[in-house]
């Protein structure tokens, strides 16, 4: 009768556990902070997900807020100093934090190991594109340049920046950036008018672009082809190929670069949130993500859902952050070109 009476007791206090979880956003407004401006890709997602995650957080309603600036930081530095209460979270580049943390930039005010990482939602990987009408057709006629490749960046220090400065130190052809541009779409531009040889970004910046004849791809940053352009080499195949004599170095800094890539689009709140509102809000993300419905949208978009959970996040970030002595010299020689 004992045994009962505990099995009893549990069950209700796993019930009330339950409906107090329920209850704790109810009435309330989460502020996602999207460290972009609207209307890209970033701001997409955020407004994608948004009622999903008011449909597992009953009650509760999401807003959305666009800070962008600064490559991000300026975002990023509010939703960090944010009240840790749940009702801040943030939508963000994992690979810019890490990659501006390992250069120790003055516009970062936190601390990357501190950060509550709720998920990621999608990885985003990118695509090095040449101008229609280049010279270049394949990575081997990057490679084997005997010029300064110019390159359009979407922004000055960002993720694609900074790894097609540490491609370009490893195997061995010279960039110059052309800076000033505002975004992907003049970056991009001045690809497809052929103003520059070298184009970089996200899969979901450059496909339209590859699909209407615009830009050639000629290296994605995945560990598998991408199904939409399989004719496009990884840069993992690079790494075992005998014509690049990559020494050990070398192939460690390619698989940070694939790493830094895995954490492109990322949720995190602020430090100091508690235990039980971090597994709420990962759960709610959790069932969010991988609602079937969304999912059906996110396909229909070309703007793909690929979760991975925060606590897996944090600990890949940490892996990354091992080669920050080993990458910290070539990504200030990178910044020194756009002076």
């Amino acid at each position: 009768m004992q045994i009962i009476i505990i099995f009893l007791a549990l069950i209700i206090l796993s019930i009330l556990g339950y409906a107090g979880n329920e209850q704790l956003f109810n009435g309330k407004t989460i502020k996602m902070i999207v460290t972009n401006a609207p209307g890209g890709g970033y701001d997409t997602y955020a407004r994608m997900i948004r009622p999903f995650l008011e449909k597992n957080l009953p009650g509760c309603k999401v807003l959305v807020d666009n800070i962008g600036g600064a490559g991000g930081e300026i975002g990023r530095n509010l939703a960090y100093i944010a009240k840790p209460d749940g009702l801040t979270i943030c939508l963000t580049s994992g690979s810019d934090i890490v990659l501006n943390t390992i250069m120790n930039a003055d516009k970062v005010k936190y601390d990357i190991y501190q950060w509550v990482y709720l998920a990621r939602v999608s990885i985003e990987s990118s695509v090095l594109t040449v101008p229609t009408n280049s010279e270049y057709s394949t990575f081997k006629d990057i490679v084997n340049s005997r010029k300064k490749l110019l390159f359009s960046p979407d922004g000055v220090g960002d993720v694609d920046y900074f790894t097609l400065a540490l491609i370009s130190h490893i195997f061995g052809f010279d960039i110059m950036p052309i800076t000033g541009y505002t975004g992907s779409k003049e970056a991009s531009m001045s690809a497809i008018r052929g103003e520059v040889d070298l184009y970089q970004s996200g899969i979901g910046t450059v496909l339209p672009l590859i699909q209407n004849g615009d830009v050639k791809p000629v290296l994605f940053y995945g560990t598998e082809r991408d199904p939409r352009i399989p004719w496009v080499p990884t840069i993992l195949e690079l790494i075992n190929d005998e014509q690049y004599k990559l020494d050990e170095i070398d192939k460690k800094i390619i698989k940070a670069v694939i790493e830094v890539d895995e954490v492109r689009r990322v949720l995190l709140a602020p430090p100091g949130l508690d235990e039980k509102t971090t597994h709420i809000l990962r759960e709610a993300i959790y069932k969010a993500l991988n609602d079937p419905e969304l999912i059906e949208i996110s396909k229909k978009i070309n703007r793909p859902i690929v979760y991975f959970g925060g606590e897996e996040i944090a600990q890949l970030i940490k892996d990354v952050m091992e080669i920050k002595d080993l990458v910290q010299p070539i990504l200030e020689n990178a910044l020194k070109l756009a002076e």
